[in-house]
């Protein structure tokens, strides 16, 4: 007899698997998590993570809150260089 078990869905994601989840390389996820992306490039904040040992792992609960923030535009595009006249303007006059 062999019944068929329900696959149980893991408390804790590998960096790998978390990527996979997430739609990006491991490489990346690591380079986010270890802020190797110059600012300039206005990378978003890696996801939450637990350290165990050496290892990292990734809850599922909050790869999905840190995909819904990205999505609501927690995230914002940051202006670089000098201000134009009408942005200078309008902060002297506030």
């Amino acid at each position: 007899m062999s019944a068929i078990q329900p696959k149980i869905a893991p408390l804790l994601l590998s960096e790998s698997e978390a990527a996979a989840v997430i739609g990006v390389s491991p490489a990346y996820l690591y380079r986010l998590r270890a802020k190797l992306i110059p600012a300039s490039q206005n990378p978003p904040p890696p996801p939450p993570y637990i350290m165990l040992g050496k290892r990292f792992k990734y809850r599922p609960a909050d790869l999905q809150a840190w995909i819904d923030g990205m999505a609501e535009g927690s995230v914002r595009a940051v202006k670089r260089g000098r201000p134009t006249k009408a942005e200078t303007q309008r902060r002297l006059a506030a």
